[in-house]
């Protein structure tokens, strides 16, 4: 069969045509959709680098804030003081003032090592009666724990006897271990 230059030309279009689609369907597409693929999972990646660094600069802060908080805490140590720690003694001070009076504030100063022993203070500030500050200090001989009150000091708020609490006290108190 003899084609005519018109049919050459229609035939070389057709097949040119039907090449072009081939390739769109066949290479074109596929490789964009994995180009757009791996440019997704590199997006991922510069976030989730982005991320981890501010995530670093986080956990640097943590780790920091975390290690003064040890030093806070490294001054009443597990061994210290029988086995209690800061919370326990914590607790046993709201135990102790709750139904005597109203615990205002208490913290923990530093620990002194004496060699043969250490002294750990607390400071409380509580808001009491006479009454009930004597019950607290007689208690508080009672601890389970070798201490002394070092310091105290009280003020009175007001003339009016009829108060509930109308002293204010702080006062230091070190406690002694081996």
């Amino acid at each position: 069969m003899k084609l005519f230059p018109r049919g050459k030309w229609a035939n070389i279009l057709f097949i040119s045509v039907i090449v072009y689609i081939l390739y769109f369907f066949y290479f074109y597409r596929p490789i964009m959709a994995e180009t757009e693929d791996i440019l997704n999972r590199i997006y991922t990646v510069e976030k989730d680098v982005e991320n981890n660094k501010s995530l670093d600069m986080e956990l640097k802060m943590l780790n920091d804030e975390l290690s003064s908080l040890y030093e806070e805490l490294g001054l009443l140590q597990n061994d210290a003081f029988g086995g209690r720690n800061q919370a326990e003694i914590i607790l046993f001070m709201e135990d102790l003032v709750r139904p005597l009076g109203v615990m205002k504030n208490i913290r923990f100063e530093q620990i002194e090592d004496y060699g043969a022993y250490k002294v750990a203070r607390m400071v409380i500030s509580i808001d009491t009666s006479y009454a009930n500050l004597k019950r607290i200090v007689k208690e508080l001989e009672q601890a389970p724990w070798k201490n002394r009150i070092e310091k105290m000091k009280t003020v009175v708020k007001g003339n009016s006897v009829s108060q509930k609490y109308n002293i204010e006290v702080e006062m230091t108190v070190g406690l002694y271990c081996l």
